[in-house]
């Protein structure tokens, strides 16, 4: 596999990485000049996120940190823009159980005394996501509602990004619970709002796996 402008080469296990991402499950099946020559090419994917990819796929951990080795704990708020580049890969790569562990940990570090997110996590979100079906927007439009006093929009409207005015414009002509929502709500209520399922990750009713276990032949 080569990762990045400069083509960053990396052996990763088939069947470890397919478990996690419709993306390679499909790139690797003999349908496509990938698949059947057993080179993947990602030019766009930034090399230290898609290690910190790697790390998930083969320990189940979300492990971030400051450029210079250094770990950001869960709390740690400056963790929150590496955590808005990597679910925006995870959402390239098809990785529906990464980006919903995702929005929780930056559920858990958003809150207007925390600025997050930040305008740079916004900003990137709505340039590399495509609709306002994103749950990362989603979340970033609920965090800007709950935020919004009018000194706050008086501030930072020529600094957001257009688009997201439409979506929380469409949140708030929804049928929905936000005027009963708080900061703890959101931190710590139910993830479901903004979680997605699939096939492979289950409704929240239904216990969702922690992570996908490994199969022993590595």
């Amino acid at each position: 596999m080569l990762v990045g402008p400069n083509e960053q080469s990396f052996t990763i296990h088939t069947h470890i990485i397919t478990s996690h991402s419709t993306f390679f499950t499909a790139a690797y099946s003999k349908d496509y000049r990938e698949g059947q020559e057993k080179l993947i090419r990602l030019p766009e994917i930034n090399i230290d996120t898609f290690l910190v990819y790697l790390q998930w796929v083969y320990s189940g951990r979300i492990v971030i940190t400051d450029g210079h080795g250094k770990l950001l704990g869960a709390e740690t708020t400056t963790s929150g823009y590496p955590l808005t580049q990597l679910y925006v890969t995870a959402e390239f790569l098809g990785d529906t159980l990464l980006r919903n562990k995702i929005i929780d940990r930056l559920r858990k570090l958003a809150g207007p005394k925390r600025g997050v997110p930040t305008l740079q996590m916004i900003h990137f979100a709505y340039e590399n996501t495509a609709t306002a079906k994103s749950t990362l927007r989603k979340l970033f439009v609920d965090c800007i509602r709950l935020t919004g006093s009018t000194e706050f929009f008086e501030k930072q409207s020529d600094g957001l990004p257009k688009q997201l005015f439409v979506e929380m414009a469409m949140s708030w002509a929804e049928d929905s619970p936000l005027h009963t929502m708080t900061w703890r709500f959101l931190a710590k209520g139910s993830g479901c709002h903004y979680h997605e399922h699939d096939d492979v990750v289950p409704t929240c009713s239904e216990p969702e796996p922690d992570f996908f276990p490994m199969s022993p032949s590595i």
